[in-house]
């Protein structure tokens, strides 16, 4: 398992490999449609839920979002239909202030919130959000990616979080030699080798599975 960070554009024809996931991922969302009237409003981040066919969006307002004169609105991950693009389920916690990006695996979802500076969990379709860490430290939640047994996520600010899925502890990636202060989004990839990822000019961070060390940049 790789993260990449802050990777490139790839362009048509680069890689087959990474032309087939686009159709794919093309294919699974081809159908869904939705705007400011089903109440997104602006989406900061996008995960396709294979388990649940379900594509998580997660919405909220900035000075440019087009709201009318005196509405207001709030922070939400909301569960799109992968098929027919309708709202299937809208969540909300107390305190959230902007909820960012956002990734899945098992149907499990995590998200972050770049105001409150919070981790969010859901469990399940039929679940709420929770609180998996709110750690003081903390200062520009940015994208997360899980791997190696934990939630890593960017800190634009400090750099890297490897946060625990049980208790919620983050620990502080320690860098090598390359700075990870101002990384924006996360990724995972399993089955590129790093020679393919280095062969596209895609930063490449590998982590420690327990001790949030930086083996690999």
């Amino acid at each position: 398992e790789h993260l990449v960070v802050r990777g490139k554009p790839v362009e048509d024809g680069d890689d087959q490999h990474q032309n087939r996931a686009h159709q794919r991922a093309r294919r699974e969302v081809q159908c869904a449609g939705a705007d400011a009237g089903d109440g997104l409003n602006s989406v900061f981040g996008m995960a396709v839920d294979s388990r649940n066919r379900v594509l998580w969006v997660t919405t909220g307002v900035l000075p440019q979002t087009g709201l009318g004169e005196g509405e207001t609105v709030g922070t939400e991950l909301v569960a799109l239909d992968l098929i027919t693009g309708d709202v299937y389920r809208r969540y909300s916690i107390e305190g959230a202030e902007r909820l960012a990006d956002v990734t899945v695996r098992d149907g499990i979802v995590f998200v972050t919130d770049s105001g409150a500076n919070r981790i969010y969990r859901l469990r399940a379709l039929d679940g709420d959000l929770e609180v998996l860490s709110g750690d003081a430290r903390f200062a520009s939640l940015q994208g997360l990616a899980l791997a190696q047994g934990a939630l890593y996520v960017a800190d634009y600010a400090l750099g890297l979080w490897r946060v625990d899925l049980e208790s919620g502890a983050a620990t502080l990636v320690t860098p090598g030699s390359e700075s990870l202060i101002g990384i924006d989004g996360l990724h995972l990839v399993e089955s590129a080798s790093p020679e393919d990822l280095n062969a596209l000019g895609l930063p490449l961070i590998v982590t420690s599975s327990h001790q949030g060390e930086l083996i690999q940049s």
